[in-house]
């Protein structure tokens, strides 16, 4: 997958090997979507808690593994803040054959069935449009469309808890930057 960067919110405020990092005061874009249990999910579900989010498809052999890897380690890291401080939400943007039960059995095979991880799809036409909100860019493959994989950015915003965008990750690798500047908040 290739990893289209649009940095359109923010300011770049580091860069490494693995991933760009942008700084953001912009508010989050509202969402309502599915989770994997069926149950309907939008931002105003996350007010007061600092929201992690990142865009993937199940069936994705190398960026999306890649993304959820993150996402676990994120969690991992996390100890007590995961749930009552800080949840972690995966989106879809294949919700043609990423229905709740997919999403759900994806969930459970990666070790991401936990309460403080979501993960959403919807009709196509919603999860676009929470991808568009976003600045999600994803295209089907050139050369492999038919096998249903994309080309797409790696992505992943952090909301805080007033509803306001704070970080955006462009890549991989994150999760250790991510833990080291939210500690300083969790703790206050």
């Amino acid at each position: 997958d290739a990893d289209v960067v649009s940095v359109e919110r923010g300011a770049v405020v580091g860069r490494n090997a693995s991933f760009l990092h942008v700084t953001s005061g912009e508010p989050a874009p509202h969402f309502a979507l599915t989770d994997q249990d069926g149950n309907p999910v939008s931002l105003d579900d996350y007010q007061g808690k600092w929201l992690v989010m990142d865009w993937i498809y199940t069936s994705c052999l190398t960026t999306c593994p890649a993304l959820t890897a993150n996402m676990k380690m994120l969690l991992d890291g996390l100890g007590d803040y995961a749930g009552p401080e800080i949840e972690l939400v995966s989106i879809t943007f294949d919700p043609d054959r990423d229905t709740t039960e997919a999403m759900k059995s994806y969930s459970q095979k990666v070790g991401g069935d936990v309460p403080s991880w979501t993960w959403l799809t919807g009709a196509k036409e919603e999860t676009d449009a929470v991808a568009a909100a976003y600045g999600k860019v994803y295209q089907p493959a050139i050369g492999i469309k038919n096998l249903g994989h994309f080309d797409h950015t790696a992505l992943v915003v952090v909301v805080d808890p007033e509803g306001r965008e704070r970080h955006r990750y462009f890549g991989t690798g994150w999760s250790q930057d991510l833990l080291t500047r939210l500690e300083p908040e969790l703790a206050a």
